[in-house]
């Protein structure tokens, strides 16, 4: 039974006792009950860093240290963001103290006029901050944890648990066509190269949703980022098909031939070779009903490195193109920072691209691309056991506590075996060990009793090698990993054959009847908050120490 998250008080009248012009409530005072557990998602109203975190810390820290916690309030609540708070984002992740530090939301790359994405000492993410600030002011964050008393006046406090993620919106999400793509950056607004447009007239500048590519490095194509904290995910391929393949924007226009048609052999971008995706025709390749003759393939199976005759390259990314149809989550902006709140000078900076392409590697070959879609992991590890003890005298909160796991994601070649691992961090020195928590085999045919070739799926019915859980997971092809050639800048190639993400979604206990005390988030489960060891850094990528135990802890 899902917690309804609310606080419920029956009120009993005692007598009216007044206090000045003022009406005192009396409750009655009943047995002792475990931290009523609760869950929000709402706009950020306002936010601020206090390494004292209202003086419920045990060892306040000062607001310049990375691992200062502070306050949040979401839907009129105001919350207590632990120390050593280490928080996600919708592809990065960063300490709570870290939003709020402007060395990591300075913009990367040219922009007219220049961006201020927030003031000294805000976020620029909360409601109540002032201007200017880089995006629209809708942020919204997700949050669990429990309410815990004061430890001098024994007041309740919402002591947050877990913050995951911080994003604009967290269900927003563009889907349509590429219907221009603005490579040099000399027609759409801004005059940032690399930007497009989506959902428009093929063809038209004019027309379509404006996008740009949070990318900080030049993974995906040209270096831009107006708020690095909501980058794509540089070291995985957060931008690509959709079993995994990595796509990217060419930094040069495709070439026609002089009787029209696109030109097969011409390589224009060295990382997103346009002969990395052949075109509809080619006797080599299949040929695909569902689009015309000498348009670019959107599914088909690359032959490996240097296989004579072909001009492919599973090294390489693909090239996105006019007509390719794409997802995009991201965050909206303003063109100009300073201008009006029309479309007209709004785009979205994407830090997820999912193009509707099904490009496979040869069977056995390297490269092979992994992705994972959806991870679900559970904080118990024997279903049902009571873990709330509450009452006078004390006795059990009957509870629900599922085992129930998830793993969903995909792969460039179903012929090979899938490790998902656990990643387990040391408390002591930020260490990992890779804990393997399952193997799978990716279906290999397609529209056959509702299987989709390339997608991976774990389910167990039991937690067993599973528990505890941990904050980050990777799936890696049994067959090894390989590192892909340096990039034309000297950007290092992403590596191959594994995908790393942080679990966003955890099974806490739910109580099994109505009215019953609410059973509370048992982060004790949950060994990186419970035991610390993430690995924090400084802006320039040096090691910032560790977080510990988060400080208040927020029970139970």
């Amino acid at each position: 039974m899902k917690p309804k998250w609310k606080l419920i008080a029956l009120l009993i009248t005692m007598g009216l006792i007044w206090a000045g012009s003022a009406q005192a409530q009396v409750y009655p005072a009943g047995p002792p009950l475990p931290p009523p557990a609760f869950g929000m998602i709402g706009f950020i109203q306002e936010a601020t860093v206090d390494g004292t975190v209202g003086g419920l810390a045990a060892n306040p820290l000062p607001n310049t240290d990375p691992r200062a916690g502070g306050s949040l309030t979401v839907n009129g609540i105001k919350m207590w963001v632990p120390n050593n708070t280490f928080l996600q984002l919708p592809a990065n992740s960063m300490t709570w103290q870290q939003l709020f530090d402007r060395r990591f939301s300075r913009a990367i790359g040219v922009y007219t006029p220049p961006r201020t994405n927030h003031l000294a000492g805000q976020s620029g993410l909360a409601l109540a901050d002032g201007a200017p600030r880089a995006h629209f002011p809708s942020f919204d964050v997700s949050v669990i944890g429990n309410i815990i008393p004061h430890p001098q006046s024994g007041t309740p406090q919402y002591v947050v648990g877990m913050i995951a993620p911080v994003a604009q919106q967290q269900l927003q999400d563009l889907a349509g066509v590429i219907n221009y793509i603005d490579h040099d950056g000399s027609v759409l607004p801004g005059n940032i190269p690399g930007r497009f447009r989506v959902g428009g007239i093929l063809g038209d500048p004019n027309t379509g949703a404006l996008v740009e590519i949070n990318d900080p490095v030049g993974r995906w194509g040209v270096i831009h980022s107006p708020d690095p904290r909501f980058t794509t995910d540089t070291n995985n391929a957060t931008v690509c098909a959709e079993n995994g393949f990595p796509v990217g924007i060419p930094t040069v226009a495709p070439r026609f031939l002089p009787g029209g048609g696109l030109d097969p052999n011409f390589v224009g971008d060295p990382d997103r070779p346009y002969t990395n995706r052949p075109l509809n025709g080619d006797a080599r390749f299949p040929f695909d009903p569902w689009i015309a003759t000498g348009a670019p393939l959107k599914t088909f199976t690359m032959p490996p490195p240097d296989s004579a005759g072909f001009l492919t390259d599973p090294r390489k990314a693909l090239p996105l193109m006019v007509g390719d149809t794409v997802g995009i989550a991201g965050t909206l902006m303003k063109v100009d920072q300073g201008g009006p709140n029309t479309a007209a000078n709004m785009f979205i900076s994407a830090y997820a691209v999912a193009a509707d392409l099904g490009v496979f590697t040869s069977p056995g070959s390297q490269p092979c691309y992994v992705f994972v879609e959806a991870i679900l992991m559970p904080t118990a590890e024997i279903r049902n056991q009571p873990i709330s003890i509450g009452g006078s005298p004390p006795a059990p909160i009957p509870s629900e506590n599922s085992t129930r796991a998830l793993v969903v994601g995909f792969t460039s070649d179903p012929t090979r075996l899938v490790d998902i691992y656990a990643i387990d961090v040391s408390p002591v020195d930020g260490s990992e060990t890779e804990r393997l928590i399952a193997t799978v085999l990716a279906e290999s045919i397609t529209a056959v009793g509702g299987r989709i070739r390339g997608r991976l799926r774990f389910e167990p019915s039991r937690s067993t090698g599973i528990w505890p859980p941990t904050r980050d997971y990777v799936a890696k092809n049994r067959t090894g990993q390989v590192q892909l050639p340096d990039q034309a800048g000297g950007l290092p190639g992403l590596m191959s054959g594994q995908y790393r993400l942080p679990c966003f979604d955890f099974l806490f206990a739910e109580r099994l009847g109505f009215g019953n005390p609410t059973v509370p988030n048992d982060f004790n489960a949950v060994p990186f908050l419970a035991q610390g060891g993430q690995p924090i850094t400084n802006p320039n990528g040096t090691p910032a120490g560790l977080c510990g135990r988060l400080d208040p802890w927020p029970g139970p």
